[in-house]
């Protein structure tokens, strides 16, 4: 049985030699890179060596990312040598990225990723320069934060942050090109030409856990079927996975759907592609219609209630849009039976807000499991229907759908489900 990519990271550590650990880094295309330092021991580890518990202390600290600092003269410690090897994997893959991109579409000469190098607890803002030119992209590291509150967390990144590294984030925050890595796959959103939303840390949260799972499944024979792509990262990086043998997104957007082939082709996946079948159909979900059963569904449905006023009349647009609307649940999991081979399972997004009318629809026959635990993952919940409706607002507080900290900003918590036949 091979090792985990944790469990060669940990002998590299133990030996003080990184060769193989940078060797197996570059072989895995989900390899969790940078993101390792999350894990406790490695955690513990790095802490000891720099006396620096916190990894935007290590990540931006120049000696990770500038190879020009070492020379002859210069010995690395364990720590030094660990960081700098995850990162020099790590920032190579996101250049390569860069490039295939900027040879397909049209992206600015400088600009920020948001970055998920392993699981969703660890997010790193990288600047990029000189996309413009193939084969010298510069990648440097502008800060980063553990458990992300949100895709872009401005006040987690903004916090102990330079004036020069604060500078790069406020333009990362106003640029066209919207780019989200996890694990070797990014996803580009132009905001100005794309009717696309997202991805959002909900995204990543899915990615990462259909990542998990289907790392439990050595040989390619998984089919899955993604409801509502969005931009694409789900469908990108499962096309990616060696466990996926087929996969089709539906998707009603047809922008949306046009930027997830959009991000296939960045990523090196066609539909057409001998590696694995893809299938994107910009259509309404009509499950009777798909004419085919999957190992794995994975949908992030619409989690806000609409009023019978309609969120329309309270205009809302662009995020608001995305999230309203529960009749996605019901599409989904009253079809399950339809839909899931036998020991099939779905992955869903659901919210505290709209918890428990989720929970009631799954049918007789099915159970299902919190991987987050049923309080999930606590992230901003920034609507402005939510002050255009006080009274609703006051509601989900008292019942304690969503929570208010003394600053006023409100939150709600995203808690994902896996459902699964009894017994299966």
């Amino acid at each position: 049985m091979s090792k985990s990519e944790f469990d060669i990271a940990k002998d590299s550590l133990d030996a003080g030699n990184f060769s193989l650990f940078i060797q197996e880094q570059e072989r895995r295309i989900d390899s969790s890179t940078i993101g390792l330092i999350t894990e406790p021991e490695i955690f513990e580890f790095i802490s000891s060596g720099l006396g620096e518990g916190h990894p935007n202390n290590w990540i931006t600290r120049e000696s990770t990312w500038n190879s020009g600092l070492y020379g002859p003269d210069h010995e690395m410690s364990v720590s030094e040598h660990f960081l700098h090897a995850v990162w020099q994997v790590f920032s190579l893959r996101v250049a390569r990225k860069l490039e295939i991109i900027q040879s397909k579409v049209r992206i600015s000469d400088k600009g920020a990723i948001i970055c998920f190098p392993g699981g969703f607890d660890l997010s790193v803002l990288v600047s990029y320069e000189g996309a413009g030119t193939p084969g010298s992209v510069f990648i440097r590291p502008i800060a980063a934060i553990q458990n992300p509150t949100g895709m872009l967390d401005l006040e987690g990144f903004l916090e102990n942050s330079t004036p020069r590294e604060k500078n790069a984030i406020k333009s990362a925050v106003t640029s066209v090109d919207k780019l989200v890595y996890h694990r070797g796959t990014i996803v580009h959103v132009d905001r100005q030409r794309e009717n696309v939303f997202g991805p959002t840390v909900d995204t990543v949260v899915l990615s990462e856990l259909l990542n998990i799972e289907l790392r439990k499944r050595k040989k390619k024979s998984t089919s899955i079927l993604e409801v509502g792509p969005g931009s694409g990262l789900i469908t990108v990086s499962a096309a990616l996975n060696p466990a996926t043998s087929r996969i089709v997104s539906v998707e009603i957007n047809e922008d949306a759907a046009s930027c997830t082939l959009k991000n296939l082709q960045i990523n090196g996946r066609r539909p057409t592609s001998s590696m694995v079948s893809v299938s994107v159909r910009a259509e309404k979900f009509k499950p009777q219609t798909l004419g085919e059963k999957f190992d794995i569904i994975v949908c992030n449905p619409p989690y806000v209630p609409e009023e019978d006023d309609g969120l329309e009349k309270l205009g809302a647009t662009g995020y608001g849009k995305a999230i309203s609307g529960l009749e996605l649940y019901d599409d989904v999991i009253n079809n399950l039976d339809h839909l899931l081979q036998s020991g099939g399972r779905a992955l869903l997004m659901m919210s505290s807000v709209s918890f428990d009318y989720a929970i009631n629809r799954i049918q007789e026959g099915f159970e299902f499991e919190f991987p987050l635990g049923r309080t999930g993952y606590k992230v901003p919940f920034d609507l402005d229907m939510l002050w255009d409706r006080p009274s609703w607002k006051d509601q989900l507080l008292s019942n304690k759908s969503i929570e208010q900290d003394g600053a006023g900003t409100i939150y709600h918590r995203i808690v994902p489900i896996w459902i699964h036949r009894n017994g299966q």
